[in-house]
């Protein structure tokens, strides 16, 4: 690519990266409108790349064939997005500043917290106001609750919380962006994961024929097929709702819990009693390994069924011991992915810091390694300055590292997009151990914890930085060397930009412009809760648990014989990536149409062999942009009616995506 080549599409992606920013939290949020950006095939991504191909490359060709967006270009303005997508949702911003501001509110609203936590080691510095017993809190109050007439927003007041906690940000995308740049040459050439979200990026991106305007997808018959049902399906539920059902709908989910009333039938799980169809699921369940879809699918069925029998013969048992039997499960899986590639990541560190001279190791490599330790030494450093002991600092990290290792081997497994790891929590694993190692600085940094490392993995930037080194796969290595750069400035550049439209948003809203969400990003200002402080400073003792210990023992154990298997046994079917999803929203939400997927791929496989798979590539990348092209469409139509002068209260809105 040419210097002025990738200077217009650095520039390109530039931009609507930016527009992402804007855009993303006001539709999610303060519109409450169906989600845009908040997993691994972000939904506003897709549909601004599909509209450089479809419609700006076009038109561009007519003028002049030089001016067309090239391979090379697109693939460098997909990168840039998949970065972008990081921050404004899911990611991060869904959480952190609301609930930063709710906690510094809960607080001080609490004499005996705020004494406790004035006197603990977390740095003032950490909140945007003072924190102590009966503290105004101006500052987050017009943030939490909208600004007085006249009144503006204290942007100063919240330079120096924003750079405090992004050091910590700032350090944690460091190391992920290395640990995604490792990981990707082993899981990729060595393992070979199947790697689907990668196939559909690059689908998009693909070079057209000699004289063509369009790639091979996009002039395939049976992919707009796919395509237009799904789009039309859809379409007979959006003008359903806007019509206020004079359209007659096709209904995509149903509800038949008035069947489950009596007996064992009363505590059946909720995908029993209803569910809807994802077509984006059904479409990648088809581009899954089989091992990983009817894994996953039967993990949710299995202890559904359990959880029925257990809540109705076993009254003593803790829905909750799931969780501590995944966590098991979490930290068995990644050691057995890091020993798979034990050589790979040995012979990495020790060129890296020149302890061992390999030719066979690039500069990218190199750097991803470097990157990581100075992400992980970064994160360790700021845990200690914010008041953690060396080994509730290294706790964390460990965590952390093994969460983002987790969440990015199950996208390269399986391209599910829309996965975060809940069961494994820095409060779970610190509360197998006595309550009076702890201090109500230790208690505070896990919630936070919870919500930097936890819930954004929803959209992790460990999983971004090796879908787009996945693109750059064959590039030079000056030109990797350059992604991982570019990569962290856009990461850092969202942070700034999209932090001040969170602020601008929260400081002029109260609520969503409905009136549901109360504040405006709603459930994500209760993530850094007070009730952990709350409990240690009761005096109740806690010792050492036990129980739950055993419970993740066995667990990881449970996960580690399935591995075996696996690795023995080619043709074994379980895989323990189903646990990952048990008891858990994302999988009560995916698992029928994961199941319905894992059934088309097989009976296609059964009866038609390879060669009919081949034939359905198409058809089944179409439903799942005929998904995507849906959402974004039905996002569309009611933002336009509120800006032509609609009530928001009374607008119609028609969600296709909108997670927990």
């Amino acid at each position: 690519m040419t210097t002025i080549r990738a200077i217009v599409a650095l520039s390109i992606g530039l931009f609507l990266s930016v527009l992402i920013w804007l855009l993303v939290p006001y539709n999610n949020f303060l519109l409450n409108n169906s989600f845009v950006s908040d997993g691994y095939l972000p939904e506003i991504v897709m549909f601004l790349i599909v509209v450089l191909v479809l419609l700006v490359n076009p038109l561009l060709q007519r003028v002049s064939d030089s001016l067309t967006l090239n391979q090379s270009q697109l693939i460098l303005i997909i990168s840039i997005l998949l970065f972008a997508a990081v921050v404004p949702s899911n990611g991060l911003m869904r959480f952190f500043p609301h609930s930063l501001a709710m906690a510094n509110r809960h607080i001080n609203e609490h004499a005996t917290i705020a004494e406790a936590v004035a006197d603990s080691r977390l740095p003032a510095a950490l909140f945007p106001d003072a924190i102590g017993p009966e503290q105004d809190t101006p500052v987050i109050d017009g943030f939490l609750g909208e600004l007085f007439p006249g009144d503006v927003i204290p942007w100063t007041a919240w330079v120096r919380p924003m750079f405090s906690w992004g050091v910590l940000i700032v350090a944690f995308w460091v190391l992920m962006i290395g640990l995604g740049f490792m990981v990707l040459p082993q899981w990729l050439h060595h393992e070979r994961l199947a790697f689907p979200l990668l196939r559909i990026y690059r689908a998009i991106a693909e070079r057209p024929e000699d004289g063509g305007r369009w790639s091979q997808l996009f002039t395939s018959r049976s992919f707009w097929i796919g395509c237009g049902a799904v789009f039309f399906l859809h379409s007979t539920n959006g003008l359903a709702i806007f019509t206020q059902g004079a359209f007659p709908a096709f209904p995509l989910q149903w509800d038949i819990s008035y069947l489950f009333t009596d007996g064992i039938w009363m505590h059946a799980p909720g995908f029993l009693r209803g569910s809807r169809l994802y077509f984006l699921f059904i479409g990648l369940a088809y581009f899954m390994p089989n091992r990983y879809s009817f894994s996953i699918w039967f993990a949710i069925f299995g202890y559904g069924i359990f959880l029925m029998f257990a809540r109705s013969y076993l009254p003593l048992f803790r829905p909750a011991t799931i969780y501590d039997q995944t966590s098991g499960a979490f930290i068995a899986m990644s050691v057995w992915v890091i020993w798979l590639g034990r050589h790979t990541y040995g012979q990495l560190f020790l060129s890296a810091f020149g302890l061992k001279r390999d030719d066979s190791v690039d500069r990218d490599g190199k750097l991803a390694v470097r990157l990581f330790v100075l992400g992980a030494l970064g994160m360790f450093i700021w845990f200690i300055w914010a008041g953690m002991g060396w080994v509730a600092a290294a706790a964390l990290l460990f965590l952390a590292i093994v969460i983002m290792i987790m969440v990015a081997r199950v996208v390269a497994e399986t391209g599910i997009t829309y996965i975060w790891i809940i069961p494994l929590t820095a409060y779970r694993i610190f509360g197998l151990f006595p309550s009076r190692w702890f201090d109500p600085a230790i208690v505070f940094m896990q919630r936070a914890h919870y919500v930097i490392a936890n819930r954004a993995s929803a959209v992790s930037a460990a999983v971004m930085a090796m879908l787009a080194l996945g693109l750059h796969v064959n590039s030079p290595t000056r030109h990797k060397v350059r992604l991982a750069w570019l990569g962290l400035g856009v990461l850092v550049l969202g942070f700034l930009v999209c932090g001040a439209v969170h602020l601008h948003m929260g400081y002029h809203h109260y609520s969503s412009l409905d009136g549901v969400n109360v504040p405006v990003a709603g459930r994500g200002a209760e993530m850094m809760g007070i009730e952990p402080i709350r409990q240690l400073l009761s005096g109740r003792e806690r010792s050492f648990n036990a129980e739950t210990f055993r419970i993740m023992v066995g667990g990881a154990i449970f996960a580690t014989v399935l591995l075996m298997l696996c690795a023995r046994f080619p043709s074994w079917p379980l895989h323990p990536v189903g646990l990952l999803f048990v008891y858990s929203s994302i999988g009560l939400r995916l698992v029928v149409s994961l199941f319905f997927g894992w059934l088309i791929k097989s009976l296609i496989l059964r009866y038609g062999g390879n060669r009919a798979y081949r034939a359905g590539i198409p058809f089944f990348l179409g439903i799942i942009f005929g998904e995507i092209f849906a959402n974004a469409f039905w996002t569309l139509v009611p933002v336009l009616q509120i800006l032509f002068g609609a009530d928001p209260a009374l607008v119609e809105r028609m969600i296709i995506f909108q997670y927990t």
